[in-house]
């Protein structure tokens, strides 16, 4: 018997592992008790994701609180994390008293055995942020200003104003 090959609409899906955000509700859900949702979004025909305050994939109301998540992978824990405590809107979430966590996900085990997925949770706190707030971007007036000042210099130092 011979086998032909298979049509790409034929061939068998790979199967993809769960999300740090898919496993970040399950356990919120299922483990914890908590009411919880996805707050991130993903433009249209792109593969990017807009995090709700540039911060937060997951929300939960956890007991009398507010709680923002951030789920990624253990590899990305301190990425997260560092990404977080620079977003100057994390401040404001942190004031009106909500909280806010980095939650990373980990395969691990001892050598040989079944590994099992760990969770890493990491809460920031108003007090744990830096105090200065990054100055906004400059105005593309003043960027214009700018380039405009370099030309002029550029023109004087080769004599031509």
């Amino acid at each position: 018997m011979k086998s032909e090959p298979m049509d790409e609409e034929q061939k068998p899906k790979r199967r993809r592992g769960q999300s740090p955000t898919s496993r970040t509700l399950q356990y919120c859900a299922k483990k914890l008790g908590w009411p919880v949702g996805v707050v991130e979004r993903r433009l249209p025909h792109t593969f990017t994701t807009v995090d709700l305050f540039g911060c937060i994939d997951v929300m939960a109301i956890a007991g009398d609180r507010i709680m923002g998540i951030q789920a990624t992978t253990g590899a990305h824990h301190a990425n997260r994390l560092a990404k977080s405590m620079a977003e100057p809107r994390l401040r404001a979430w942190l004031a009106a008293g909500a909280l806010f966590e980095v939650w990373s996900w980990t395969l691990a085990g001892a050598a040989g055995k079944q590994k099992r997925w760990t969770l890493r949770r990491e809460a920031l706190e108003l007090k744990m942020l830096p105090q200065a707030v990054p100055a906004p971007l400059a105005s593309q007036t003043s960027i214009d200003d700018a380039i405009r000042q370099s030309h002029v210099n550029t023109l004087r130092a080769a004599g031509g104003e």
